[in-house]
């Protein structure tokens, strides 16, 4: 049975019921081809994932229910957490990054959960060696034994995209290389698919919910996934950033070998340090970790205000410190771009926070479409007003954000 989908140049057509798509940017179209009704019933994802949510729910409400049992509630919930973060291993790469963005919410999830969610950011299973052979083979036309002079095998890190082996080059230099889980492209069309449908039926269940509200956001998630698996536009945005960022002597972004470089592999310069969040290794390195903050902040506050381009992922995976206490940037899959005229009403913003002009404050977020016109000036007064005096006359770059 041949397969004829709508989105004709994304697919390539086979005798297989499952499509196989070709297009590298994120088409809605072929996510809601990939679960057709029709065979439906016939996918076996489609089980999993019923299976898998119906028991997490049920876990859920089951040990809501039961006592403590000497078990204090921290306790509990964690065990619940390590539980919820195993679903999400299972279900895969898709479902590992969605953990990966909810793990940044601490906010909105409890401190257990975004804990180990967190875990999710570099410490996913990694897939087999063999894999990882084959896919260099097929990206670079040669094996990894041939293109370096070294390659070991076991990965430094995992991730739900990808994941990271040291390597030697013949040149003696070292470096990494990042290599992309087969397969990706036909996962997040398949399970991004189920999300746009679940999302319809959210949306027929939930009347007074804002249309499309939900779908907009599959949607997000889909082009940021499709954004990251192209490993050239990733190396791309290195070297963006590395060329931003090369004056600042204490900020480090590593070059990209592009010899060594495909769609679905990448080779970097080895810029090992330690993760920003390990704070008892920092310490006992003799970092000085309010130094380190403010170097963070100044680092992206350059990028955002002076560029308008910047490194969009910035969890502790992504981040560490050498032992000159320098910051260390990785991973430029996904990166965010704004406008002149953004930029400009950022820049009037922060300038308007320190100069203490309520009044400009409130323009410059209603023209960047966070305020709406409604909103009474107030209620904003309220808000802003213990903000504003904190940050009253200081410098944009001089600010302290450690504290």
């Amino acid at each position: 049975m041949a397969v004829s989908l709508s989105c004709k140049p994304c697919v390539l057509q086979t005798n297989s019921m499952t499509p196989v798509f070709v297009q590298p940017g994120y088409c809605p179209h072929c996510a809601d081809n990939a679960v057709r009704f029709p065979h439906l019933l016939l996918d076996g994802r489609f089980w999993e994932l019923l299976y898998v949510f119906v028991s997490l729910v049920l876990l859920v409400v089951w040990q809501s229910l039961l006592p403590a049992q000497n078990i204090n509630l921290r306790e509990r919930r964690r065990r619940q957490a390590e539980q919820l973060k195993g679903v999400f291993v299972s279900l895969g790469p898709t479902f590992i990054k969605v953990g990966q963005f909810l793990a940044v919410r601490r906010d909105l999830l409890p401190a257990e959960l975004a804990d180990e969610l967190a875990t999710l950011q570099d410490q996913v299973p990694p897939f087999c060696s063999e894999l990882v052979r084959q896919v260099i083979l097929e990206q670079l036309g040669q094996a990894p034994e041939v293109l370096f002079a070294n390659f070991e095998p076991i990965p430094l890190a995992a991730a739900s995209i990808g994941q990271v082996h040291r390597v030697r080059l013949h040149n003696g230099r070292r470096a990494v290389v990042k290599v992309q889980r087969p397969g990706l492209v036909q996962i997040f069309y398949r399970d991004l698919g189920y999300l746009r449908l679940w999302a319809r039926m959210c949306q027929l269940i939930r009347h007074n919910c804002s249309k499309g509200t939900w779908i907009e956001l599959a949607d997000e998630l889909g082009r940021t996934l499709f954004g990251e698996i192209d490993y050239i536009q990733e190396g791309r945005n290195a070297d963006r950033l590395r060329s931003i960022l090369r004056q600042d002597v204490h900020v480090k972004v590593p070059r990209v070998h592009w010899r060594y470089t495909g769609r679905k592999v990448l080779t970097l310069e080895y810029l090992p340090g330690i993760k920003i969040d390990q704070v008892t290794q920092l310490k006992a390195q003799g970092v000085d970790l309010r130094s380190v903050a403010n170097l963070l902040v100044r680092c992206y506050l350059k990028q955002i205000f002076f560029h308008g381009f910047f490194h969009a992922d910035p969890h502790a995976g992504n981040l560490a410190v050498d032992k000159n206490g320098h910051l260390i940037i990785y991973d430029f899959g996904m990166v965010g771009e704004i406008s002149s005229a953004q930029r400009a009403s950022l820049v009037g913003l922060a300038r308007s926070v320190v100069n203490q002009e309520l009044a400009l404050v409130v323009l410059q977020l209603r023209q960047l479409g966070i305020v709406g016109q409604e909103t009474s000036l107030q209620s904003l007064t309220k808000v802003f007003e213990p903000f504003m005096q904190y940050y009253a006359g200081k410098s944009l770059l001089d600010l302290d954000c450690s504290s």
